[in-house]
């Protein structure tokens, strides 16, 4: 009885130890973007050439010719991890022959660091410029469904606005959203989602980055540079359907021009925030009371999904 009991103490004990000891949930490793550039005399944007590029982890050997016009070179980047540190390890090789020079360049503290390599005569100058990050890896399993729920969050990148396939009403930018609201003065207000919601119309689709909402009188709204997911997938296939609630204007273009002119008025009459930024302010309001007479987009607005607002019989 003895030895049974003793047993089921260490039985116990190695169970609280592993209970203990939990795997990592996320794995993590160095990334190092490499970008080989240059750059003439007076540095400007319009002097600037993309020569060559890549990535690397710690434990590769980067390799890239450098098109100096005058010697030719190659550098190699041995990227390292030495005692907890990350380390590149760069060489360059003149074609032309000549000595190597290597340099010792610790990317530890993540910032990038850039690195001269060649210069001509005429002051160009060629450099490498190194730019190292943490790549996270979930180790964990996550059910397949949370996956695909992810894919009804939707995210609009300064998104053009088109109406009728021809005339441009304005632009949408809204990110990570299961129920989204487009306002359009002199049109309608629009909700849509990729659930089903109530009262709620298949009156869109979604198909390569692209929602298409086409009202049965006809009238068309078309939204460009659509992802979805927190990871900005484009969704290949479809379409698919989007549910849509089309409800009356909120305001007309008029009402809404007359709003924006009496705030530019009491916006310039404030003399004591005069400044860049005002005047920065004005010129866009400026610029809202020029435009065509005709539907705008206003605004938008992006929510989570409120489980009663789904519909009844939504999948």
């Amino acid at each position: 009885m003895r030895s049974l009991f003793l047993r089921s103490i260490a039985c116990l004990a190695v169970t609280s130890s592993v209970a203990i000891a939990e795997k990592p949930k996320v794995f993590r490793q160095y990334r190092v973007d490499v970008k080989v550039y240059s750059l003439g005399e007076d540095k400007s944007l319009d002097s600037y050439q993309s020569h060559s590029g890549g990535w690397g982890s710690a434990g590769t050997t980067l390799g890239y010719g450098v098109p100096t016009a005058e010697n030719p070179a190659k550098i190699d980047i041995q990227l390292e991890r030495r005692a907890g540190r990350l380390i590149a390890e760069c060489t360059i090789k003149p074609k032309n022959g000549g000595s190597e020079d290597k340099r010792t360049i610790d990317l530890t503290d993540l910032r990038a660091s850039s690195l001269q390599i060649a210069r001509d005569s005429d002051g160009r100058t060629y450099e490498v410029n190194l730019a190292p990050s943490i790549v996270e890896t979930r180790l964990e399993a996550k059910p397949f469904r949370q996956a695909t729920k992810d894919l009804y969050r939707l995210r609009f990148h300064d998104s053009r606005v088109l109406l009728n396939d021809q005339q441009y009403i304005g632009r949408m930018l809204a990110s990570d959203a299961e129920v989204l609201t487009l306002d359009i003065c002199d049109l309608a207000t629009i909700d849509f989602s990729l659930h089903r919601l109530k009262d709620a119309q298949a009156w869109g689709v979604l198909q390569d980055g692209r929602i298409a909402i086409t009202h049965p009188n006809g009238t068309m709204i078309e939204i460009m540079g659509v992802t979805n997911g927190t990871d900005d997938r484009l969704v290949s296939g479809g379409p698919y359907q989007v549910w849509t609630r089309w409800n009356k204007p909120s305001t007309t273009a008029e009402s809404y021009r007359q709003s924006i002119a009496s705030f530019r008025e009491r916006l310039a009459a404030d003399t004591k925030n005069a400044g860049f930024e005002l005047q920065a302010r004005l010129k866009q309001l400026d610029k809202e009371l020029a435009r065509q007479p005709g539907p705008w987009v206003i605004g938008c607005s992006a929510c989570g999904l409120n489980p009663s607002d789904l519909a009844r019989d939504a999948d």
